[in-house]
């Protein structure tokens, strides 16, 4: 007899990454504070926007980790259901480019 290995954190790994998608919505709304005190000398009134920007997709990244959770929850209590689309990650590569590009326009 072969007995099915025993799964000690089971259902805890989704948790985990929900986790850290929340922690990186709230590094990058940091990151958008610390943009604004930056990019101010030199933008002006301007750089709200930027800013304003980088905080909202931060916000949409912390929004969709939570919901991607529930999503995965409800697919593994019921035994149907689909992994989640790839929005997420291409919310976070867009995050990070506009960050990015702000920073090469503070250094011009």
């Amino acid at each position: 007899m072969t007995q099915e290995p025993v799964v000690w954190d089971a259902g805890l790994q989704p948790e985990r990454t929900a986790l850290a998608w929340h922690r990186l919505g709230l590094a990058i709304a940091a990151l958008a504070l610390i943009l604004t005190k930056v990019i101010w000398p030199v933008l002006g009134a301007f750089a709200l926007l930027p800013t304003s920007t980088v905080l909202i997709l931060a916000i949409s990244v912390a929004v969709l980790g939570r919901r991607r959770y529930a999503h995965h929850n409800h697919a593994l209590r019921t035994g149907r259901g689909h992994l989640p689309d790839g929005r997420l990650p291409v919310l976070v590569v867009v995050t990070t480019t506009l960050i990015a590009l702000s920073g090469a326009l503070l250094t011009l």
